[in-house]
């Protein structure tokens, strides 16, 4: 909240813009919020031992925002950018080598103005080994009650070895995706 508060009013203050880079870190479990402006870049660093998945989201409040994930020595690992303003980013990825891992929180050039953000880091675990597992953590971005999900099966041999429903099929009516849900794919799924 100081942090928060610290930013909020520097930002006041020098007219919208730190122009500068902020450095902070998070712990899973943990959120970092305050404001940025066009030109700004909030750099959060985390820890992540070898091989292991996490799940993050960025909610963004009158401002465009993208998140770019950065190993130990600065490469760009992915770039995550699928939300507009006012929208809530889910992303998530996996590392192979342990180290501090950084996400870069940058406003897009069509940025006019300061807003408001939070990073929370869900989760952090080990990658999963058994099918099921691993399936739920490449879904974990869509298992939510507020966003489009799927419905998701694997054959093995001929046998059903794997059906689960992620997310919601129907956001309106508030109705789940099970593995049994009829998905109308002519035009939807071009």
């Amino acid at each position: 909240m100081i942090r928060y508060l610290a930013i909020s009013g520097l930002l006041s203050l020098c007219g919208g813009s730190l122009g500068a880079q902020v450095t902070a870190e998070l712990r899973p479990g943990q959120a970092q919020a305050g404001a940025i402006a066009p030109g700004d870049t909030l750099r959060v660093d985390f820890d992540l031992p070898a091989d292991h998945f996490f799940l993050a989201t960025l909610d963004q409040w009158d401002i465009d925002l993208a998140v770019r994930w950065l190993d130990s020595e600065g490469k760009l690992l992915r770039y995550f950018d699928g939300a507009s303003g006012g929208s809530l980013e889910i992303f998530s990825g996996r590392n192979e080598a342990a180290g501090t891992y950084t996400f870069e929180i940058i406003p897009l050039p069509s940025a006019r103005r300061a807003g408001e953000y939070e990073l929370y880091l869900q989760r952090v675990e080990p990658v999963a080994t058994e099918l099921a597992a691993r399936i739920d953590q490449i879904m974990a971005p869509y298992d939510r009650q507020d966003t489009p999900g799927a419905a998701v099966g694997i054959l093995r041999g001929g046998e059903l070895a794997f059906a689960k429903g992620y997310g919601m099929a129907n956001l309106e009516h508030a109705l789940p995706f099970r593995p049994e849900t009829v998905s109308d794919i002519g035009s939807v799924a071009k």
